[in-house]
């Protein structure tokens, strides 16, 4: 990954999560972070991933964001000082939930051994 591709990266994650924070309201209760963000090579697309808290909430944080794309694409467009804009595709993380069945399957083989 190039110097600049790993600097839009993180211009897009600091916009986006201010954006989260100034214009999206979510639910309360609801946490969204971003995780990371992967930028195609020809800045065509951006791959924005988002972590939620309470995991029961994701669809519902993923919904909102979605019918807020235009709006978010909008600031990002006027944020971001690069001649091309990457269209904006959100998506959940899921290693908080990988890490956690990996935690329970761990207590699992520990609980096993004991016996």
């Amino acid at each position: 990954m190039s110097k600049r591709i790993e600097q839009i990266n993180a211009l897009l994650q600091q916009i986006i999560a201010e954006i989260f924070i100034e214009n999206i309201e979510f639910e309360p209760g609801i946490l969204a972070t971003i995780t990371r963000v992967d930028t195609a090579a020809d800045l065509g697309h951006a791959k924005i991933f988002v972590s939620v808290l309470p995991l029961a909430k994701k669809k519902e944080a993923l919904d909102k964001i979605r019918k807020s794309i235009f709006e978010i694409q909008k600031i990002v467009f006027s944020k971001l000082k690069i001649a091309h804009v990457p269209r904006l595709h959100f998506f959940t993380d899921e290693t908080e939930e990988e890490a956690q069945r990996i935690e329970e399957l761990l207590d699992q083989i520990k609980e096993e051994d004991k016996v």
